[in-house]
């Protein structure tokens, strides 16, 4: 698994070592990426989101990282970006590019471009094709690491997982990353409540990922999926 890279050089080395470790491996390797290059944030809502990276990265993942990667982890600003500033408007529009353009890829959009809804939208891709359409509540709280938690979230739960449905595996990944959100965002407030002068730099300490709290929910051999998301087949 891979996430943030912050340079061509390195994200080619990268995928050198992928190769390299796919074709010496006795065993099948899955390699999960997310491609760590822009989103949208409060100031510039209703865009399509922005890059934060180095703008050569972008071709270096569709030359070298895209045909390695079994898993795609992408928001839809990257999506986006990486089928060349295609948009994306529609449940139609999404199910076209995920099959079009990653045959035989497993792609898990972690979420749409709007941060006005109380809700965020995602979408999966198996590879086999099948698209699915989920949504989770919207916390009104910025959280440094969420994606990166889904990402291993996700990956552990196909390895683990493998006598699961795609339905039954983004649901756990789905729970796992709810509890984590939210018992983060209630530590949050609470903190907040105890010290109202809190400085900015505190109040970033204040929502860092509250993951050993939730360790029994990331777990995969002792979480209890006790919460159900809505998960809708697409045609």
């Amino acid at each position: 698994m891979t996430g943030y890279i912050s340079s061509k050089e390195l994200l080619v080395e990268v995928a050198k070592t992928v190769k390299e470790i796919k074709e010496k491996s006795p065993r099948t390797v899955k390699y999960l990426c997310d491609p760590v290059m822009g989103d949208i944030w409060p100031g510039i809502e209703g865009t399509r989101g922005a890059m934060y990276v180095p703008q050569d990265l972008l071709p270096a993942y569709k030359k070298h990282i895209l045909p390695l990667a079994d898993v795609i982890c992408p928001n839809q600003c990257e999506l986006e970006l990486l089928m060349n500033g295609t948009e994306i408007h529609s449940d139609e529009d999404m199910v076209s590019c995920l099959r079009e353009n990653f045959e035989g890829k497993f792609v898990f959009v972690t979420s749409n471009l709007s941060l006005e809804s109380e809700t965020i939208v995602g979408y999966v891709k198996s590879e086999n094709g099948d698209c699915y359409k989920f949504t989770v509540p919207r916390y009104p709280c910025s959280m440094v690491g969420t994606g990166d938690a889904t990402a291993a979230n996700l990956l552990a739960m196909m390895h683990h997982g493998k006598d699961k449905s795609i339905a039954e595996i983004v649901n756990s990944v789905l729970f796992t990353m709810n509890h984590v959100v939210d018992t983060t965002f209630r530590y949050y407030e609470q903190q907040i409540s105890k010290n109202p002068g809190m400085c900015e730099v505190g109040k970033h300490d204040a929502k860092e990922l509250q993951l050993v709290r939730c360790q029994k929910e990331i777990r995969f051999d002792s979480k209890k999926v006790t919460k159900k998301f809505d998960i809708e087949k697409l045609l």
